[in-house]
């Protein structure tokens, strides 16, 4: 079918603009994470320093709980090859790698150099494990939690040395929470 220029013109003009405006639709429904805060807190709120005989000393650091903004992620992010904010994480910032369900998973090796702090963390919230100073983009084998995990939290380098984070601490935020039970 043959149409007249000006037609062809207007039809064209008309396939462009849509086209131009596809992206900006689709970037508008595509979540790729959510930013969401969490609190570490303490199982004891003080921690006995060590002396170099191994004895206890009298001396007692207390223990705070700490905040994070995170930025929260689906298990999808393991397809990633790269996560851009685990190279700016800050002292007050980390991401989060949620699965749902909980599950045996490795931790992922990843095109990032920077060295994280990883938090292999329990449904309830339980920090199980800690693999301080990870750099993602050098593991040579995999790293797996001894127990399902609900997330892996990773920090800036140095922060749960830092903040004395320890395994049983407790991580409390959205997505450790259950939702309440209802009847039906």
């Amino acid at each position: 079918m043959n149409f007249p220029p000006r037609s062809r013109f207007t039809s064209l003009a008309a396939a462009l603009c849509l086209l131009a405006m596809a992206p900006a639709a689709m970037a508008q429904t595509a979540v790729i994470f959510e930013r969401t805060k969490i609190r570490i807190d303490p199982v004891a709120p003080v921690a006995e320093v060590p002396t170099k005989d191994g004895e206890p000393a009298a001396q007692l650091v207390p223990r705070a709980a700490v905040n994070y903004d995170i930025e929260e992620r689906g298990e999808e992010a393991l397809q990633l090859e790269y996560i851009h904010t685990l190279n700016t994480l800050t002292d007050s910032t980390g991401v989060a790698i949620v699965f749902n369900p909980p599950g045996v998973v490795a931790l992922p090796r990843m095109q990032v150099f920077t060295p994280v702090d990883v938090l292999f963390v329990a449904e309830d919230g339980t920090i199980l494990q800690i693999y301080p100073d990870a750099t993602l983009g050098t593991l040579d084998q995999d790293v797996y939690a001894k127990d399902p995990v609900r997330a892996f939290v990773f920090l800036k380098a140095g922060e749960v040395a830092a903040k004395n984070i320890r395994p049983r601490d407790v991580i409390a935020g959205t997505m450790f929470t259950p939702a309440p039970p209802v009847l039906e």
